[in-house]
């Protein structure tokens, strides 16, 4: 049985990382106990290091290091398209990275908390959106 292959937004990992004892923290310990695997793209990484390192999220270098250093050892790597695939009623320009990654890694699903991302769910043709307690839900029902 091969595992879920999940993108998550930036939203969701900066969620797992600066609230660890917030609900949508359970992803980190869902991917690391092998419930799925997260998907990941170097311009997701990029951004992700970008958001992290804002002062508003008080983390350390160190925090942010072993961040990425988590990341890259559960996630599995996709190279995305050059130039990324508009997609059409997408608002924020930053999340075209994220249905663009979904779509070409053709992942089980994307998952997001961002607002502009969620209106699209069930308007993409394959790409399953969920927010992060609908997908925590659907992979351990326990949570």
């Amino acid at each position: 049985m091969s595992r879920i292959r999940v993108v998550l937004d930036t939203n969701c990992y900066v969620s797992v990382f600066t609230k660890p004892n917030g609900f949508v923290a359970r992803l980190r310990a869902a991917w690391e106990r092998g419930l799925f695997v997260p998907l990941i793209c170097e311009e997701a990484m990029a951004e992700l290091e970008e958001v992290l390192q804002r002062p508003r999220f008080l983390l350390s270098p160190d925090e942010q290091a072993w961040a990425f250093v988590n990341i890259r050892f559960y996630a599995e790597t996709i190279a995305l398209s050059d130039p990324l695939a508009p997609v059409e009623g997408l608002r924020d320009p930053d999340d075209i990275i994220f249905v663009n990654l979904a779509r070409e890694s053709k992942a089980d699903c994307l998952v997001s908390g961002d607002k502009d991302i969620l209106t699209l769910k069930d308007t993409l043709p394959g790409v399953n959106i969920l927010s992060p307690g609908d997908f925590l839900r659907l992979i351990d029902p326990d949570s």
